[in-house]
């Protein structure tokens, strides 16, 4: 057994700890309350928290269910008048259509961003 290499198996395992604690470390952040509870009870909290995201999942999956069928619609007739395969149209256009609003986000982003940041 050669002693540096037992060393460079402890550091590695001691650099490897450190940064996957310091990736998922809660420890330095604070949490959001909004403001409009941040005075009742954690109890009262999470019902009116919890009470608020199935509102808001309630609301999204009825936009999906509302707007995903005209959205497949205007897809396929692209589809047509470009003389596209179905393939194509299924597997390149209609995942770049339902991304298209993370696309244009991650490109502002990316603008905003410095070298500093």
């Amino acid at each position: 057994d050669d002693p540096s290499t037992n060393e460079e198996d402890q550091h590695d395992s001691k650099s490897h700890r450190t940064v996957m604690n310091s990736m998922f470390s809660y420890e330095d952040e604070e949490e959001d309350v909004p403001e409009d509870i941040a005075s009742l009870s954690p109890e009262q909290q999470q019902t009116i928290i919890k009470r608020r995201a199935f509102t808001l999942l309630t609301i999204g999956t009825a936009a999906v269910v509302l707007f995903s069928d005209p959205m497949v619609d205007v897809i396929n007739e692209i589809g047509n008048r470009l003389n596209l395969s179905p393939f194509y149209v299924a597997f390149v256009l209609a995942p770049i259509a339902a991304n298209i609003s993370e696309v244009i986000a991650s490109l502002f982003y990316a603008k905003k961003k410095t070298r500093k940041t």
